[in-house]
């Protein structure tokens, strides 16, 4: 388990050589210490001109001593909760254990914007197009369980998660998704 030097330490060495840390967004929280990174000049001088933009902040977390950076598509507030319910990664495969109610976990899984590929030839060219999961689709796989979705980016879809388990219409394991050896 990290202290708060060992955090400090960590979050010191992810910074780029002009950044420095935002000394008053540092919070101590029950899973790591959140950190706010800013350009020095503009920490130094406060002119808004030299300030960056874009960034969430990160965290250090207390057990692993892992950085998650966050964007900043949502308020700080919101990816905290997020990380405190485990989403502290990139990827990850959604595996399905159980289904107590097939139509809405079928229609919650849809709100995951959840996409598959099946390669096309045409004109000499294999087109790989994206294509959103059917309804239908979905409860054939939930028919046959456990069933896995690997490798989807969920940052965008904490809310969703929290309607699965508010409709307690299935049990779900998130893991990270972890790259195969090449072949």
């Amino acid at each position: 388990m990290l202290t708060y030097e060992d955090a400090l330490r960590i979050a010191l060495e992810h910074l780029r050589q002009d950044e420095g840390l935002v000394g008053s967004s540092t919070r101590e929280l029950s899973f790591g210490w959140f950190f706010v990174a800013q350009r020095k000049e503009f920490l130094e001088t406060g002119d808004i001109r030299h300030m960056a933009v874009g960034s969430g902040g990160f965290v250090v977390d207390r057990e692993t001593g892992r950085v998650h950076e966050f964007g900043s598509a949502f308020r700080i507030e919101r990816n905290l909760r997020m990380y405190e319910k485990g989403f502290r990664y990139g990827s990850y495969d959604l595996t399905i254990t159980k289904v107590y109610d097939l139509k809405t976990t079928a229609r919650l899984l849809q709100k995951l914007d959840m996409t598959y590929v099946e390669p096309e030839e045409a004109h000499g060219v294999v087109w790989r197009i994206p294509q959103h999961y059917r309804a239908s689709q979905l409860e054939k796989f939930l028919r046959q369980l456990p069933y896995t979705f690997a490798g989807y980016n969920f940052y965008a879809c904490l809310e969703v998660f929290e309607e699965l388990d508010a409709a307690g219409c299935c049990t779900y394991e998130l893991r990270e998704h972890r790259q195969g050896p090449a072949s």
